[in-house]
C-alpha cells in the first residue's frame, strides 16, 4: 500500500521502508454494510487496533434497511487527528466516503493517502452516480489543493 516513486535517486538507507511499517496500514473498505446509528463502532472492529471510519446511510438514499460505507484502518499507521474528510455523498445512486490519512511514515514524495469507498447500487441511474461522484472529487481535489480549477 506503498507507492514508491523511482525518478528520484535517494540517498544510501533511504530506499527501504522502515521495518513494522510496510504491512501496517490494512485498510479494510466495506460498502452495502450493515451498520446504522444503533450498531456502535466498538462492536465491529476487528481488533482494538483498528480504528472504524464509517458514514451512516441518510434519508436522502431513499432505503430504509442496510448501512452506508465503512472503512477501518489499523491505529498504528496513522494519527487518527490526522484524518479529513475530503467527500461524503449518500444519494440514491451513489455512497461515497473519501478520506485523507497522514500517516507516521509515507515515502517524501507523498503527503497523505487517501482512501476512497464508494458503492453504486445496481439499481441507480448511472450517469446521474458518475455525475455525482464527478462532483463529489471535484470539490474534494480542490479543496485538498486549496486552489480553485476552472474545467
Amino acid at each position: 500500500m506503498f507507492p514508491v516513486s523511482g525518478h528520484q535517486e535517494r540517498p544510501p538507507g533511504q530506499d527501504k521502508v522502515p521495518e513494522g511499517h510496510s504491512g501496517a496500514a490494512n485498510p479494510l473498505c466495506f460498502t452495502e454494510s450493515w451498520l446504522n446509528p444503533v450498531v456502535p463502532s466498538h462492536t465491529i472492529q476487528p481488533a482494538e487496533f483498528f480504528a472504524v471510519q464509517r458514514m451512516e446511510r441518510t434519508a436522502d438514499s431513499g432505503k430504509s434497511r442496510g448501512g452506508a460505507v465503512c472503512v477501518m484502518v489499523n491505529n498504528s499507521w496513522y494519527n487518527n487527528a490526522n484524518v479529513v474528510t475530503l467527500a461524503r455523498s449518500c444519494s440514491p445512486n451513489l455512497e461515497l466516503l473519501a478520506r485523507k490519512f497522514r500517516p507516521f511514515y509515507l515515502p517524501r514524495e507523498f503527503t497523505s493517502v487517501i482512501v476512497n469507498t464508494l458503492y453504486i447500487p445496481s439499481q441507480a441511474n448511472k450517469d446521474t452516480a458518475l455525475y455525482e461522484l464527478h462532483e463529489a472529487l471535484t470539490v474534494s481535489s480542490t479543496t485538498l489543493g486549496h486552489c480553485t480549477y476552472d474545467w
